[in-house]
């Protein structure tokens, strides 16, 4: 229960601190540990003292975390609580690692038809997240790292995930995170970059030239769930010297094919080859 209380706050606390100390981000973190730790709820004095915290400081950290509906007040008698809000964040958690645990064989036997690395990547704070891979076995390859983040104008997977989105959406990404030059190859142009997720949503894959690392390519198809939105994408990278035209359509073959039984798993349908059936 404490490790997966850190990982749901750990992004939500980083904001939280942002003007204070490491000290004060440990503190918060205690504060919402003990109160796990105990029946579900404690008085201020009751923290105070397992902590062996001043009043006023914990009374400032618990009104901070009740402003942010992450801590709940019992108005009768005064003790405090986890917020119902963390259940969005706790869902959120235990979805991610669901989808890890149901990908994995398929993530496996992509890997094993290519020869290549299979990545599936989530789309968490505007960026692309790796939450699970299979690495390949070529003595030359391209790395991915669980946990690594990568922006999504520059990578195919976060292609994926902007075409899948209304462009008003698109826009306010790209004014938040900005389109930064990775290589010669990484688009910089907002036009450019509309006429890019256009094909995209035709072709339902997107490719990776050498747009975030150069001498690195992957194409990426995306994962849908039950109401047809994009989840996750999973992708295969490789050297660019591997990505030859008489790979590429087999690639893409069995890419699009996992990324398809991928999400018939989660209960997507596709309508336009139910009409064609």
């Amino acid at each position: 229960m404490l490790k997966l209380l850190k990982s749901i706050y750990r992004g939500v606390l980083i904001k939280m601190v942002r003007k204070r100390n490491v000290q004060s981000a440990t503190k918060i973190f205690a504060i919402l540990e003990e109160i796990a730790k105990s029946d579900g709820s404690l008085k201020i004095t009751e923290i105070a003292k397992k902590l062996n915290y001043p009043l006023s400081t914990t009374h400032r950290f618990l009104a901070s975390m009740m402003d942010l509906g992450y801590i709940v007040q019992n108005s009768d008698n005064g003790e405090y609580s986890l917020g119902v809000k963390l259940l969005s964040l706790s869902g959120a958690v235990l979805h991610n690692l669901n989808l890890r645990k149901i990908a994995m064989p398929f993530l496996e036997k992509l890997q094993s038809k290519t020869g290549e690395t299979a990545n599936l990547v989530v789309l968490d704070s505007d960026e692309v997240l790796y939450i699970e891979k299979v690495e390949s076995n070529a003595a030359v390859r391209v790395f991915s790292l669980i946990g690594k983040r990568a922006p999504v104008h520059a990578t195919g997977v976060g292609k994926i995930f902007l075409a899948d989105m209304a462009w008003p959406d698109v826009l306010k990404i790209i004014k938040t995170k900005g389109m930064k030059k990775f290589t010669e190859n990484t688009i910089t142009d907002i036009d450019t970059l509309m006429e890019e997720l256009n094909k995209i949503r035709t072709k339902d894959y997107a490719l990776d030239n050498e747009e975030c690392e150069d001498g690195a390519m992957c194409i990426a198809a995306p994962v849908r769930n039950h109401t047809g939105k994009t989840i996750a994408s999973i992708s295969l990278s490789a050297p660019k010297s591997r990505f030859i035209d008489d790979k590429m359509e087999g690639w893409l073959e069995n890419l699009k094919e996992s990324a398809v039984d991928l999400s018939s798993m989660l209960g997507f349908v596709d309508l336009k080859l139910e009409q064609v059936d």
